[in-house]
């Protein structure tokens, strides 16, 4: 048998142990083995890799020699198709140098008046006092503008249907990775999730507006690969559509969740990012040239995707025999490569169970820090992402303070994407701001696209 790392001895403790708790079970395993450890979950050779070296070998320098594990893609397949989310090898490329240059900086900075106006109107419906779901809350927001920026529909009206249908493949996805042997997801339920998704793409594809050809459908149907020639088929546009509204939405809200409870338990943090917003933005609506301004508020955004990664799990699968940091693993093998663990490690960020968003004055080192992957697989809609993340954040803080009960624990859920537990329940309270005659950020010369 050839050498293998530091780990646990095998046996069935260990597959009970991750199924309870996963999150804890990787945290306890890299505090006790380091920062490449070897176990068994199940019959399967599991690797956890938290070391910033061997991450950069099989996520950027072998990263042809891997493809995304079998759970990933029997629960991203299953309800989303051959999205980027799926594919590998010469598939995911030709994919990827087709969508990659849609997202520019001038497409993905002319919806930042969607992004605001969306938040403003979110904002204005609640009521003063009232304690509202803002994880339900902000999984709506970035539901609405996704569907405007993919679709360039005027708003998902199923949501309600389609939240649901999303949470029958987070349950799916958690069930499939803990291989749980309760049935907590028939596979009627996922014959309805699946209906509901693809009813939602075939609707909002029929009303979409017919003067907006700026949206990413519309991009996509145009695209063409920069080597093959080749346009996308109708399933690829389909299955790209709905990855991007899925995923896209998820994650996003999921980031805003976490980071209104952060600021929620360090209102010091909040006390200065509400200054810096006052000092940019003043009484007016923030906008594109304000961005490199708040600086403070990219701060808080990033430490809040420090500690809670909404894609906490990159499994990685080799297909053929690879050397990572001089240990041979075999193809089968399970790597877990798990952001919320590698953000963790002491090593690279101090007291890093903390909120301490002044952390990100310099920049961390590569691959200690990976809210978005890294190499061929890192997300790409990373900028639209931040850029929304941001305008929300700044909107919503305008108008609005969240709280919490001091005593408030939230715990995370980890599925397809890390969700707080059972919502986000949080107190309002309105803030009167007068705004100026200032208009929404700043659309992009579509021109330059």
């Amino acid at each position: 048998m050839h050498p293998v790392p530091p780990g646990p001895s095998s046996s069935r403790q260990e597959l009970l142990k991750f199924a309870k708790d996963p999150l804890t079970y990787f945290l306890e395993l890299t505090a006790t083995y380091g920062e490449i450890v070897y176990t068994r979950i199940g019959s399967r050779e599991t690797y956890v890799i938290t070391h910033p070296d061997a991450l950069r070998e099989i996520l950027v320098e072998q990263s042809d020699k891997f493809e995304k594990t079998g759970h990933t893609k029997d629960s991203a397949s299953t309800f989303m198709g051959e999205g980027l989310l799926v594919t590998a090898g010469a598939i995911h490329k030709r994919q990827r140098r087709t969508i990659q240059p849609l997202f520019t900086p001038a497409w993905v900075q002319s919806y930042a008046q969607t992004m605001i106006s969306d938040a403003t109107a979110v904002v204005d419906s609640w009521k003063d006092g009232e304690t509202r779901d803002i994880a339900a809350d902000m999984m709506k927001l970035a539901l609405n503008i996704v569907s405007k920026t993919v679709f360039g529909a005027s708003g998902v009206d199923k949501s309600t249907e389609f939240a649901r249908a999303t949470a029958v493949m987070q349950q799916y996805t958690d069930d499939t990775l803990r291989r749980s042997k309760l049935v907590s997801v028939t596979e009627e339920q996922c014959q309805e999730a699946v209906a509901v998704m693809e009813d939602l793409v075939t609707e909002v594809l029929m009303h979409r507006t017919q003067s907006n050809r700026h949206d990413l459908v519309s991009l996509l149907s145009a695209a063409v690969d920069p080597e093959t020639h080749h346009t996308m088929s109708d399933k690829e546009i389909r299955d790209h559509a709905l990855t991007l509204l899925i995923a896209g939405h998820e994650t996003t809200a999921n980031a805003l969740a976490w980071t209104w409870y952060l600021l929620a338990k360090h209102p010091q943090v909040k006390t200065r990012l509400r200054e810096e917003i006052e000092r940019t933005c003043g009484a007016g609506l923030p906008t594109v040239d304000q961005l490199t301004e708040l600086r403070y508020t990219e701060m808080v955004l990033k430490e809040s995707l420090r500690l809670y990664p909404p894609a906490w799990l990159l499994g990685r699968t080799p297909i053929e025999p690879v050397t990572v940091a001089g240990y041979t693993i075999n193809p089968q093998a399970n790597i877990v490569i798990s952001p919320f663990v590698i953000h963790r490690n002491p090593r690279y960020f101090v007291d890093p169970d903390n909120f301490i968003p002044e952390r990100f004055t310099k920049e961390p080192r590569r691959y200690t820090y990976l809210p978005f992957g890294a190499g061929p697989h890192a997300c790409i809609g990373q900028p639209f992402a931040m850029l929304e993340l941001t305008f929300v954040l700044v909107t919503l803080m305008q108008k609005a303070d969240l709280t919490i009960p001091d005593d408030y624990i939230a715990q995370p859920e980890p599925m397809m994407t890390l969700r707080p537990k059972g919502g986000l329940r949080m107190i309002v309270s309105k803030r009167s701001t007068k705004r100026s005659s200032q208009q929404y950020g700043r659309p992009a010369d579509t021109a330059a696209m």
